[in-house]
Parts: structure tokens; sequence; C-alpha cells
């Protein structure tokens, strides 16, 4: 049944950097570049099996907005809002995502705020990526106007990334998207550059994705959906409940982490 929740608990968690809050954001951008990127394996095929492809085309042509809610360890965290639409200028597709999250640590309250956008071309080949998020601290003045904007270009294997304080940058660089680079970035940021091994050989294996007819229960009524499901190495990483006009009504990630619609 998907939950109604109103009130903001904010759960304790352990310090976390910036890139840490990249990292999350972009989990979410991954996501969804596989699901919409990805065909469904005729070999895998089942009852009431659906190619990705059809999936997309109503996630897409419906132009619906998603508005869901975090939540984990039973308490809400924040809110994320997707919206896919096309130009017809050039035919790309365009999702735009923000949000927001927020917990305690200590006597510090603090909240994350992200925007961004996944831009593909009419064959869904991913062109750029944008990311941008803030870290309110309330222990700290003035905090709330640094920004960190994140630019991906894939077909160039960069990064751009710039630190804003206010209106004046206060750094920018271009990061290659290789070992070396992401190595480099996470030596910075004091992050353990073995979790870079750790994280290639999880992505050793392609991800397998697959989609089907499904239903699921919305006000407690029964609503005809489409259940997309990504795994690497038999492990499910994300489930995602869309209805037939493509808008997110549920989805359960690896991190722990579900979102419900309102």
């Amino acid at each position: 049944m998907i939950r109604r929740e109103r009130a903001i608990v904010f759960a304790p968690m352990p310090r976390i950097s910036s890139i840490v809050y990249a990292s999350i954001a972009l989990f979410w951008v991954t996501m969804w570049t596989l699901l919409i990127r990805a065909e469904l394996n005729p070999k895998e095929a089942a009852l009431r099996a659906v190619p990705i492809a059809k999936v997309a085309g109503v996630f897409f042509r419906h132009e619906q907005s998603s508005e869901l809610f975090i939540h984990g360890d039973g308490s809400h965290l924040g809110k994320f809002r997707v919206t896919p639409h096309e130009r017809s200028a050039d035919d790309s597709r365009i999702v735009d995502f923000s949000g927001n999250f927020q917990f305690r640590h200590s006597d510090e309250h603090r909240r994350v705020i992200w925007d961004g956008s996944l831009e593909f071309d009419r064959a869904f080949a991913l062109k750029v990526v944008r990311l941008a998020f803030s870290v309110f601290d309330r222990s700290g003045p003035h905090a709330e106007n640094a920004r960190t904007e994140i630019e991906i270009d894939p077909a160039q294997r960069i990064a751009i990334c710039t630190e804003k304080f206010g209106l004046a940058v206060t750094d920018r660089r271009t990061i290659p998207l290789d070992e070396a680079g992401i190595r480099t970035l996470m030596e910075e940021r004091g992050i353990d550059p073995a979790l870079l091994a750790t994280m290639a050989s999880s992505q050793s294996a392609a991800p397998e994705i697959t989609a089907r007819q499904s239903t699921v229960l919305v006000h407690d009524q029964r609503v005809d959906a489409y259940l997309v499901t990504v795994q690497v190495n038999q492990q499910t990483l994300l489930e995602v409940q869309l209805n037939s006009l493509g808008q997110i009504l549920y989805a359960k990630s690896v991190l722990g982490w579900t979102l419900e619609s309102e």
C-alpha cells in the first residue's frame, strides 16, 4: 500500500562528505540511464514480460511528473521529483530531477538539496548529465550558499566540477572519467581509493534489466503497472513500479531506501 506520510523525522546518520552526496544522487542517475537504454533479452522473456523500450516510450510520451517520498529505517528522509519530456527541436529526451534529503548528526541538523538532468538523443544514447547540490548546515552561517555543480560529458569522458559560494566560483576543474582521475578525486576527499577496486569489481558483470506487467495497491485500489527490475550477479539493485502514464509509484533500492508516491 502506498503510504501518505507528512511528518518529518530526522534520522541519525554519520557525517557525510560532498562526494558521497554526489554518489547518492549519481546512483539514481545511473539506474535511470540503465533503465532507459536497456533492451529486454528475449531469452529471459517470461509471462507478462514487456520490452524496456515500451516502458521508456510510455515514460516520455506522457511527460508526467513523479512526486516521491524517500523513506529509510522507518523514517521520512526527504522527497524526490522526476519529470521526463521530449524536445522536438532535436528529438532529445530529457529527464529533470530534483529532491532533498535531511538527517541529524549529534546536535547538527543538515539538509541536502539537489537538482539536475539527463539528456539523451533520439536513440537514447546519453549526451550529458548535469547534477548540482547544496548542503544546508544550521550550525554554520551562510553554509547554504555553497553549491557544487557537476556536468558529465560521456562522449569526451570528462566531468567538469564547479564549486560556488553564492554567485562566486571558488573552484573549477575538469576531471577525466578514468581510474586515475577518480582515484585522485577520492584521495582529495579523504575516501579510501580501495573502494574504487570494489566498485569496479561489482560493475564487471553486465546488469540484467527486465520489465513485466504488474499491479500495485494505491489507496486500497489495484492499479495496472509496469515492474522494472535491475539485477547484477543475481542481486537486485533496483525495483521500480510505474503506472500506465509512466509515473513512478514505488521504488526500492539496494541502499535500503524506498521511494513512494504521495
